[in-house]
């Protein structure tokens, strides 16, 4: 009479209590990946705020400088 055994590691792996999956632990990641995907919005909001600001600052700039060049050009015109 021959046995057989087999030197590989069993097909039904038993799982380990600290292998187990908890929800907490995915529902704390999902959290954790929600506030960084927040704080990536919040950046990007106060750049594009910050932005807004510099093209409004540039835009009365140009107003302003687009009124010194017409008053100079009018008395040339005019003489």
């Amino acid at each position: 009479m021959e046995l057989n055994f087999s030197t590989s590691s069993p097909t039904n792996k038993e799982v380990q209590p600290d292998e187990i999956e908890h929800p907490l632990d995915n529902r704390s990641i999902q959290l954790q990946a929600e506030q960084e995907n927040l704080q990536r919005q919040q950046t990007c909001l106060h750049v594009w705020n910050r932005l807004q600001g510099d093209i409004q600052q540039l835009h009365e700039l140009f107003t302003e400088f687009n009124k010194v060049v017409h008053v100079s050009i009018i008395p040339l015109c005019v003489t």
